[in-house]
């Protein structure tokens, strides 16, 4: 387990626990209140959101680090199932910022047509 998922299911639990404290807070007491521990909970599942992906990309890194060092080949599956961030949705497969995983695949194997 990474400090990224720990992080992330903690992030996970209060908010889970935040929105049923705004569930009681609106039956109960005042919607004000009810509309801020809303908001904490729509901030900590935001926040477990990005760490959720942090650990995916630590995954994904340390599997290409370990394919590399195995001399194995690159495997594609890396860059197209697991993005690098939420730019790689609108970037159309394409590297989009020096520290993205996916112009590693490109160099990967420069005789590989892009027409395959």
């Amino acid at each position: 387990m990474t400090p990224d998922l720990r992080t992330a299911r903690t992030c996970d639990a209060l908010a889970a626990a935040s929105t049923a404290g705004a569930i009681y807070l609106g039956w109960t007491y005042s919607l004000w209140a009810a509309a801020a521990c809303a908001y904490v909970a729509l901030f900590l599942a935001w926040c477990a959101r990005a760490h959720h992906r942090h650990h995916r990309v630590r995954r994904a890194r340390a599997r290409l680090a370990e394919r590399a060092a195995r001399g194995m080949p690159i495997d594609p599956i890396v860059f197209t199932v697991i993005p690098c961030c939420d730019l790689s949705e609108h970037a159309d497969g394409q590297a989009h910022d020096s520290d993205c995983l996916r112009h590693l695949a490109q160099e990967s194997d420069p005789n590989r047509s892009s027409a395959a």
